[in-house]
């Protein structure tokens, strides 16, 4: 950003802005050019406050030292977005930056999701594919359990501030793109005090990369498997155990066609994958995620495999 932003022209109603994103390159590009194009007075991260955090966007203390003795799944992302912040708040130190993402036993819940992540890990670096689909179903029970008290959680405490008047004007609130119960739940507590609107960055994509109509008839291209499943149980829908092994399954090959590089991954490239992955049956998962492990497919050879794989089928 390479000038200081120009403020809103109207702040007098309280207006909430969720941004929902994928933790990707392409998503973090949006993120800075929505943030350009609607002038927040506030921008609400999803992640735990640390005290360590203002000291980072003044300067005294670099990104690095910042992250140093933490665990990140998205580190490389997490990276780019903090220099971005530090960026943006040197320029615009008007704009109130915060953290806010209420967590549950934190050092529990990561002590138990780690130990089903390492489980999920260890069975697919292994080719283990069945324990790998139970594991990851696994995962995503679990996780969909502490998510759902903790979005609650969340949409309630960001409520709560803005009725105190802790934060007023343009509000953008980041929430990742399974996290749509917090929109739901912001205008629930919200009622007439803000407006809630939201943003899709990956909507966006899928609308860009493919055409409108994409989104309207596709709209399995918007999550992947773990992440439809994991959304599956937070809007308590009923998971038989057959849905519950086939976005298992789907989930092992896409890992294997996405996982050594996600978060540098486009939206777009993302999709594709979900797409790919959205046509397969239990046992043709098996088969592809076998044939990848046994050849020692890396991803992008893995990606174009399934693709041949599957017109092929369609022949």
């Amino acid at each position: 950003m390479a000038e200081k932003l120009k403020k809103p022209e109207d702040e007098s109603r309280t207006r909430v802005i969720i941004f929902y994103e994928s933790h990707t390159a392409s998503s973090l590009k949006t993120f800075k050019e929505f943030i350009e194009a609607k002038h927040p007075a506030v921008i609400v991260l999803e992640e735990d406050e640390r005290a360590e955090f203002q000291p980072m966007l003044d300067g005294k203390i670099s990104v690095k030292q910042y992250m140093q003795g933490h665990m990140y799944p998205l580190r490389e992302f997490l990276e780019k977005r903090y220099e971005f912040l530090i960026k943006l708040h040197k320029e615009n130190p008007e704009i109130k930056i915060e953290q806010f993402e209420p967590s549950i036993e934190m050092k529990i819940r990561n002590m138990i999701r780690t130990g089903i992540v390492r489980d999920m890990e260890s069975r697919i670096a292994h080719g283990d594919f069945e324990g790998g689909v139970r594991a990851t179903v696994e995962f995503a029970k679990a996780e969909s359990d502490w998510i759902g008290v903790e979005e609650e959680m969340r949409a309630k405490g960001i409520a709560d501030k803005i009725k105190k008047g802790g934060w007023a004007g343009c509000i953008l609130v980041e929430a990742g793109a399974t996290h749509t119960r917090v929109g739901h739940l912001l205008r629930k507590y919200l009622g007439e005090d803000a407006e809630v609107s939201s943003f899709h960055s990956v909507k966006e994509s899928i609308m860009k990369g493919f055409g409108e109509e994409a989104y309207g008839v596709g709209l399995q291209m918007l999550y992947p498997p773990v992440q439809e499943l994991r959304r599956l149980y937070l809007f308590g829908r009923e998971v038989s155990e057959e849905r519950e092994k086939l976005l298992g399954a789907r989930a092992m090959v896409f890992f294997k066609i996405t996982a050594e590089g996600e978060a540098g991954l486009d939206n777009v490239h993302i999709m594709k994958a979900v797409g790919l992955v959205g046509k397969l049956s239990y046992s043709e998962c098996k088969q592809i995620f076998n044939d990848i492990y046994s050849k020692g497919m890396k991803n992008e050879e893995a990606f174009r495999f399934v693709e041949a794989c599957i017109e092929k089928n369609e022949k």
